[in-house]
């Protein structure tokens, strides 16, 4: 049990010698002193908490600007390839298109050349 004229600093037990309620000349310094120490230490804690805050969404911002340039270039990449694959798609196609026009020729001479052929017999048998 502590003695009349101690006043423990958790506020559980005042000495019966302070008075209840601070009057003239009584203080409860201690108590005061207490607060304030109370107070900067959560004004410390807050301002790491703060500083830590601020740290994490640096690093969030930083990770999002990652992925975002990679989205990016991933994007770009895309549409390189699809670029490619249309160029690649029309060039098929013009081959094809020449392919298409050669064989239609050969066809065309190859009926002339028959024609021919078929108007010299006419022509020899008359």
């Amino acid at each position: 049990m502590p003695s009349n004229n101690m006043l423990l600093l958790d506020g559980a037990q005042l000495s019966p010698l302070l008075p209840a309620k601070p009057s003239e000349g009584h203080s409860f310094r201690v108590g005061e002193e207490e607060e304030e120490e109370e107070e900067e230490e959560g004004g410390e804690e807050e301002e790491e908490e703060e500083e830590v805050k601020k740290e994490v969404n640096e690093k969030e911002l930083t990770s999002v600007r990652r992925v975002t340039v990679d989205i990016n270039s991933l994007v770009k990449e895309e549409e390189e390839e699809n670029e490619e694959e249309e160029e690649e798609k029309e060039e098929n196609e013009e081959e094809e298109e020449e392919e298409e026009e050669e064989e239609q020729e050969e066809k065309e001479q190859e009926k002339e050349k028959e024609t021919e052929e078929e108007e010299l017999i006419i022509v020899t048998s008359a």
